[in-house]
């Protein structure tokens, strides 16, 4: 997003000069080259924590805070070290370098896309409007970025190609030579198998999900939808249909989960609730759905609240009871508040980016 340097640096400056765009976007480069480089996901995640939820979420004994000071310090040395000071600048450029992440890359699905961007959608899809002329804008675009960036890998993924005989036929030139014959027969045979396998998986994906849509019948529940009350059944949709999907989804499927959460419900059944009245509604049952089902995703969800709202408070709903308080905390662990109105569909949607980041960042981080 080297293209944004100047439009974006107005959340933090409203009248950024030229040697300020200059040395920002060497920064800008900077981080991301130390991104794409770094042999963990240590700096992406406490970026992606940043961009979303402020470097206050980081702290400033942070590593990852002394490399993003480090990165604007290599380029503008007169750069103050309080957090106090310097939040909504290294924010800034967490924005743009992840932005520059998500909109250079190659056709081949990279795992710091993936991670990076699953996680901004999950963060920025239902995030609360903050304070400043510039900054809702910003991360705005930076959705938009992520959204486009996993429907370019979504649909790579699932890119159907027609199968390559020639090299299969091609080997009825050379039946007399036993040996060659043997040597090229497997390597054939597995190329051809791998396509069809690939040929089968995206097509049991579309089954699967539209059999889902079409039953509406929750396999977690263990009952239809219809008759469930309808923010149960928005959580439901968005978990079980994330679970079909081989992240990353298309993004096309976001309005298919929010649609599948309101369908056959009346007007009165789609009013948008209170966070504190839906939790009270959806019950243990409810809230147990969007639990990560590994202990490592559980730990990094404790504390990614701004990444994973729903996840952290189905975490504090499952380890604490439900004990009283809880509100307070989704305040600030999440920036949510507690009487924050959500309908089903928003709900459905939410629940399913989430869902999908878990699925993600279980995949590729170890146990």
């Amino acid at each position: 997003m080297l293209s944004k340097v100047y439009e974006w640096l107005r959340a933090a400056d409203l009248k950024p000069d030229d040697g300020m765009v200059t040395s920002r976007t060497k920064a800008v480069k900077d981080l991301e080259n130390r991104i794409r480089d770094a042999k963990d996901y240590n700096l992406l995640l406490g970026s992606v924590t940043a961009a979303v939820g402020g470097c206050e979420r980081l702290g400033q004994q942070s590593p990852v805070f002394g490399t993003l000071l480090d990165c604007i310090r290599g380029q503008q040395p007169a750069f103050p070290g309080a957090l106090s000071e310097n939040s909504l600048h290294l924010r800034m450029l967490c924005c743009l370098s992840l932005g520059e992440l998500l909109s250079t890359g190659d056709d081949d699905e990279s795992d710091d896309e993936i991670m990076a961007a699953s996680l901004l959608v999950a963060g920025l899809w239902l995030k609360p409007k903050e304070a400043g002329r510039h900054l809702d804008e910003v991360l705005d675009e930076l959705a938009h970025v992520a959204r486009t960036n996993l429907q370019k890998q979504a649909v790579a993924l699932r890119k159907r190609q027609s199968l390559d005989w020639n090299d299969f036929e091609s080997l009825d030139s050379i039946t007399a030579d036993q040996a060659a014959f043997n040597q090229k027969l497997l390597p054939t045979l597995k190329g051809l198998i791998s396509a069809l396998e690939m040929e089968r998986r995206s097509d049991r994906e579309e089954l699967e999900v539209m059999w889902w849509l079409y039953n509406g019948y929750s396999d977690r529940l263990a009952k239809h939808l219809k008759p469930t009350t309808s923010f149960l059944a928005a959580i439901a949709v968005g978990c079980e249909i994330a679970d079909r999907v081989s992240p990353p989804a298309m993004v096309g499927l976001n309005e298919l989960v929010a649609q599948a959460a309101v369908r056959d419900r009346t007007a009165a059944q789609i009013k948008a609730k209170r966070i504190d009245k839906i939790v009270a509604e959806i019950g243990d049952v409810g809230h147990k759905l969007l639990l990560p089902s590994a202990e490592h995703v559980r730990t990094f969800a404790r504390g990614a609240g701004p990444l994973l709202p729903l996840t952290w408070l189905s975490i504090r709903l499952e380890e604490s009871q439900a004990a009283s308080g809880w509100q307070a905390e989704l305040q600030s662990k999440t920036g949510w508040a507690a009487d924050r109105e959500l309908g089903p569909s928003e709900l459905s949607a939410q629940v399913f980016a989430e869902r999908q980041a878990q699925r993600v960042y279980q995949s590729r981080m170890k146990a």
